[in-house]
C-alpha cells in the first residue's frame, strides 16, 4: 500500500472514537510515520456550509418533521411493532423515499439504547403503556446526502408523550 509513496504524515479525525484496532493497523502498516489529529482543521473546514448544503438541511428537516407526524400519531398501547413498521413503510413508499431507509424506525429504550423487546417486521411485539421508544428517522444515500435524527417517547394511553424536545423546535427553526 505504501509502495511509491513518499507518507511522511497521517491525518486522523474521530480523536475520541476512532477505533483502537484500525489504529493498530495504521502503526503495522505504517510504522515510522507520524499519526497527528487533524480534527481541529476538519471541523475548521466544515464549519461553515455552502447554501446548497443548507438546502438539503432543509430538505431533510422537512422529511424528518413529515416522518415524525405520520409516526408519532400511531404510538399508542396496542399498537404491534409490525403494524407501525408497515405505516411507515407504506408512508416511506407514498414520499417516494423507501429506498433510502435502510430500516425500521421504531427501537425501544431503557438502561441501553435499543434495549429487548427487540422491534422488526419478524418479530411482532406490541406496544404497552409506559413503554419508551424512539423514532430513529435514518435516510442514507439520497442524492445529496444521509442524515439521521431520533426522538424519544413514552407510550401512554391518551398518546406518545415526548420527552425530547429539541428536535421539534429547534432544527426546523435553525434553517428557515
Amino acid at each position: 500500500m505504501r509502495d511509491g509513496y513518499d507518507i511522511k504524515k497521517i491525518g486522523i479525525i474521530g480523536n475520541l472514537i476512532f477505533p483502537y484496532e484500525i489504529y493498530k493497523k495504521l502503526e503495522r502498516v505504517f510504522p515510522c510515520i507520524d499519526k497527528v489529529s487533524v480534527e481541529t482543521l476538519m471541523y475548521d473546514m466544515r464549519m461553515r456550509k455552502l447554501e446548497n448544503e443548507l438546502a438539503c438541511i432543509k430538505k431533510a428537516c422537512e422529511i424528518i418533521t413529515d416522518s415524525f407526524a405520520y409516526a408519532v400519531e400511531h404510538l399508542k398501547p396496542g399498537t404491534t411493532s409490525r403494524e407501525l413498521y408497515m405505516l411507515y413503510s407504506n408512508f416511506l413508499e407514498k414520499k417516494e423515499y423507501k429506498e433510502y431507509s435502510p430500516y425500521g424506525s421504531v427501537h425501544s429504550l431503557g438502561m441501553l439504547e435499543c434495549e429487548s423487546p427487540w422491534f422488526s417486521v419478524s418479530r411482532d411485539v406490541e406496544m404497552v403503556d409506559n413503554m419508551v421508544v424512539a423514532i430513529d428517522t435514518y435516510f442514507k444515500g439520497l442524492p445529496w446526502g444521509s442524515f439521521r435524527i431520533e426522538d424519544t417517547f413514552i407510550i401512554r394511553k391518551e398518546g406518545a408523550e415526548i420527552t425530547t424536545k429539541f428536535n421539534k423546535g429547534f432544527i426546523p427553526e435553525m434553517y428557515k
